[in-house]
Formats: C-alpha cells, sequence, structure tokens
C-alpha cells in the first residue's frame, strides 16, 4: 500500500477513537478522502477504452479488474454502507435514474465477465454518480458526534439491504461483513482503506494500459 496514505490513515484512525481528538479527526478524514477523490477523477480524463481494458487479467490482485469497475464498485459499497447501513437513507443510485448495467457491488463478476457486464456503461453517469456518493458520505461525516462511532448496524437496515438484491446472493458473507464492523469498522475500511486498495490497483493497470500503448 502507497507508504504516506497508509500512514495518513493510521493517524485518522488514532485521532478518532479519542474523543478529545474526535473533530480535528473528522477534519483530517475529509481532507484526506479530498485528496484520494481527485485522483479517482483523474481517471475520467483518459482515454474511454482504456477504463474497460483488463492487462492483468490472471493476477491475484485488485489489478485483474479494470478501472470502469474499480470504479463503480468503490462507490456502490460506499452508497450501500453510508446511505442503508449507517444513515437509513435511499441509496443514491435507487434515487436517479442512473441505469447502470449492474446494480449489484459487482463482487460476484469474475474474469471477463467483468468487461462483458460494464462495457456499455455510461462514464459521464458513472462521473456524476460517484460525486453525488463521495458528496453524500462526506456530508454523513460531517454530521457525526462521537457516540455515533459505537453504534452498530441495526437488523432493520441489514434485512433492508438483503431485500433490496445490493449484494448478490453468492456474495451475502458481505452484508455479515459491514454489520460485524460497527460504524467506526465501516468508516475503517469501505470509506478509506477500500479506496486505497482499488485506486493504487487502478493506477497498476493504467501504467500497463500505458506500456502496451507505447510499442
Amino acid at each position: 500500500m502507497n507508504k504516506k496514505w497508509s500512514e495518513e490513515l493510521k493517524k485518522i484512525r488514532v485521532l478518532l477513537k479519542n474523543e478529545k481528538n474526535f473533530f480535528e479527526g473528522k477534519k483530517k478524514l475529509l481532507e484526506f478522502r479530498y485528496e484520494l477523490f481527485c485522483e479517482w477523477e483523474k481517471f475520467f480524463d483518459i482515454q474511454r477504452d482504456f477504463l474497460f481494458e483488463m492487462p492483468y487479467p490472471n493476477s491475484k490482485g485488485y489489478d485483474s479488474k479494470n478501472i470502469a469497475y474499480s470504479i463503480y464498485h468503490v462507490f456502490r459499497i460506499e452508497d450501500i454502507v453510508s446511505n442503508t447501513l449507517i444513515s437509513d437513507n435511499e441509496e443514491i443510485i435507487l434515487l436517479s435514474n442512473y441505469e447502470f448495467p449492474i446494480m449489484t457491488t459487482g463482487n460476484e463478476l469474475v474474469g471477463m465477465e467483468i468487461k462483458n457486464a460494464l462495457i456499455t456503461m455510461n462514464i459521464e453517469k458513472l462521473h456524476k454518480y460517484i460525486k453525488k456518493v463521495y458528496d453524500t458520505t462526506n456530508d454523513m461525516i460531517e454530521k457525526l458526534e462521537y457516540s455515533d462511532l459505537k453504534k452498530k448496524i441495526s437488523s432493520e437496515n441489514r434485512e433492508k439491504l438483503i431485500n433490496e438484491k445490493s449484494v448478490n446472493e453468492k456474495n451475502l458473507w458481505l452484508i455479515d461483513y459491514w454489520c460485524d464492523k460497527g460504524v467506526l469498522g465501516l468508516i475503517n475500511m469501505p470509506l478509506t482503506r477500500h479506496w486505497i486498495m482499488h485506486l493504487e490497483a487502478s493506477k497498476r493497470i493504467e501504467n500497463g494500459l500505458k506500456k502496451v500503448k507505447k510499442r
């Protein structure tokens, strides 16, 4: 993992856990998310076809995907976690007419299924979607109080998520994984670390595609 980002995330976690430093931690978290979001937005400036190419399909890491998948996947999970599980609101994807080729998190897709499933993705709509999810999550973070971090995910919200089928039935373990974390745990993983993991993979994919193009 990027050493600078990893160290920054560790500092934020320490601040958030301490009630005295909680609000400083929130400020740092929002600044950190802004820095990472700017990196995500850079991908929308590259050639559209590049977003769907898979230069490392046999890799065992996240770079076995493509950039379009990583962008969608990261923010689809954030939409679920921030809105259904933490805020008890409707997911952004359900409020607007995005008409994406898939509506789940995409965890069920493997190999070339990823490219085939997303090849018709409207990139402009995807960009609008991730901006809305990002802004909505930031609003949620700004409103958080220290006492909220200890809250557990309600059984009602868990059932709501299952009923909405945002997660494919093959990956229902994800719901238990999220619900066991609580609010602080969800901030630590889907809303920060998950970004970093897929962002770094997407950069490796982009670099791989640039090397191929130069040949």
